[in-house]
């Protein structure tokens, strides 16, 4: 009877102690079949960042500069922002078949 109990305890204590891991899990954004992003930074003195935005032919659709000084792209929500905006240059490109650039698109959803 003893053991049945501390093995019962034993059991309650790693469900408890396991819980917390399940519940941190995130999904991460999935990234678009249509197309994709790339972020350069440029190191120095002006910590210049410019991301590029292409199609699935890889023709580029949009590039905006940031002048923000860091981008964490660790982050599911900044990874997010960028998908969104992907798909939102992938409409403007199907309808209007020219680059855009420097619309604030990025910098504007990851302040």
């Amino acid at each position: 009877m003893k053991t049945r109990v501390n093995s019962l305890y034993t059991v309650v204590l790693f469900l408890l102690i396991t819980l917390p891991s399940f519940a941190q899990r995130k999904p991460t954004p999935q990234p678009s079949k249509d197309g994709y992003w790339v972020v350069e930074t440029v190191p120095g003195a002006e910590r210049k960042t410019t991301a590029y935005f292409y199609n699935q032919t890889h023709t580029l659709i949009y590039r905006e500069n940031l002048k923000t000084t860091r981008i964490n792209l660790r982050r599911s929500k900044t990874l997010a922002h960028f998908n969104t905006v992907l798909e939102q240059a992938l409409r403007q490109y199907s309808t209007t078949q020219q680059l855009a650039s420097d619309q604030n698109w990025v910098a504007v959803r990851i302040r």
